[in-house]
């Protein structure tokens, strides 16, 4: 009798524990175990880069224990164009690619992957030494005709004092929008202006009336949906609004949510007592028409981060930028596989400058100076043409006891990339 209670005592506590799981089970969101992910391999070193001509080899030592290599090879520090080659193994050790017509200069990097449980991680890129050397590009003004310069306050009809300050440019269509800032006007009173031009013949077609796009200090073009995106910097740095290019109004204005704070972010290095100090919002934004995604850039005053942003404005990725010269963040591109971070020059570094990092891992893949003197606020592409707005800052005339000061600002195409 006594053993059949014990059994019987037995089965309800089986019974409650039972059912004390399924409530569990139910309540608490389920977390699947994910598979065994394949580790970063180290990255390849190059031994040499041959030019033969009409060809280019390349050679490295190989890393232990990776699945093969990605070798690419261009006749710019930018990759456009690029000739790119996939080596199944982890013995291969070279490789050669005719390259056609000798262009006198080639690059070329290489990096290792491994696969593992149907996922592929990929090493830092490491590149000739040309490509990570410092070099200067060569800029050639817009002109509105030979001997006329295009100003680009002048072509939108704009006085002095008023909407004087270029924060921003992006191309599509044929083209070009930029942002006007108003520095004598408060933010609730409508500080920006967008400006359409017709870049084939320098025309203004449509200037916008005042913005309250607070400080709006980039804007890009959302191909695939038609919509001009800005970001609003200071005193909103989280807010974004969406223009229409035809009518240059705004159409939605959002605050977006970021999965942290921004002002203590989390170390990339796992350390749960260090944390990266950043700015609360974005320095300026991106469309990346290849990964259908924003790029943003999280400023500090001498460091930058980047925060990629779905079509709907969500945060779905950040990279840590290790190397951040002590420069002043003004604008940032993006292409295919890479980000391009415009910087304006400070004291000691008197060369504005374009960092090109990669999409993947924030890599710093070069740096080039792009001339002195006048202040770089953006950069912008249109195919493999890149652009920049610089402007100059002068007191032009007096008004009572103040001195009036000018803003004019200049197109560039940049070549020698």
């Amino acid at each position: 009798m006594m053993k059949q209670q014990g059994q019987s005592r037995n089965k309800k506590m089986i019974a409650h524990v039972l059912i004390v799981l399924m409530i569990v089970t139910t309540l608490l969101p389920w977390q699947s175990i994910p598979a065994s992910a394949a580790a970063r391999p180290d990255a390849p070193v190059l031994k040499t880069v041959i030019d033969n001509g009409t060809s280019v080899t390349a050679s490295w030592y190989t890393v232990q224990g990776c699945s093969g290599y990605q070798v690419q090879y261009a006749d710019n520090r930018l990759f456009l164009g690029k000739i790119s080659r996939t080596l199944a193994g982890a013995g291969k050790s070279s490789q050669t690619v005719k390259v056609g017509v000798d262009s006198g200069r080639y690059y070329v990097r290489v990096r290792a992957y491994t696969k593992k449980g149907g996922g592929t991680a990929y090493s830092d890129w490491t590149l000739s030494g040309n490509a990570r050397t410092t070099k200067s590009v060569a800029k050639k003004l817009i002109r509105k005709n030979r001997l006329k310069k295009l100003e680009l306050r002048r072509a939108a009809k704009q006085k002095v004092p008023g909407f004087d300050t270029v924060q921003g440019a992006c191309y599509a269509k044929g083209y070009v929008y930029y942002l006007l800032e108003n520095r004598n006007v408060s933010y609730s009173r409508g500080r920006c202006k967008i400006v359409k031009m017709k870049l084939s013949k320098k025309k203004v077609v449509r200037v916008s009336a005042p913005l309250k796009l607070s400080h709006g200090n980039d804007i890009t073009f959302d191909t695939k949906r038609n919509r001009i995106v800005v970001a609003h910097s200071t005193p909103n740095p989280k807010q974004i609004s969406v223009v229409d290019p035809k009518t240059l109004k705004v159409t939605q204005t959002l605050t977006v949510e970021l999965p942290y704070d921004t002002y203590k972010l989390p170390h990339p290095k796992g350390n749960k007592k260090k944390y990266i100090k950043a700015y609360n919002g974005f320095g300026a934004i991106a469309y990346n028409k290849k990964h259908d995604q924003f790029t943003c850039l999280l400023r500090g005053a001498n460091f930058h981060h980047l925060l990629m942003l779905n079509s709907n404005f969500e945060p779905v990725r950040f990279e840590y930028v290790e190397e951040r010269p002590d420069q002043m963040v003004q604008g940032i591109d993006s292409y295919d596989d890479y980000v391009i971070v415009g910087q304006s020059y400070s004291r000691g570094k008197p060369n504005n400058q374009l960092l090109i990092y990669s999409w993947e891992e924030g890599d710093l893949l070069s740096r080039l100076n792009v001339g002195k003197s006048k202040e770089l606020e953006t950069v912008f592409h249109t195919g493999s043409a890149f652009y920049t707005v610089f402007y100059t800052s002068f007191y032009k005339r007096k008004i009572g006891k103040g001195n009036v000061l000018q803003r004019d600002n200049y197109l560039f195409r940049l070549s020698n990339l």
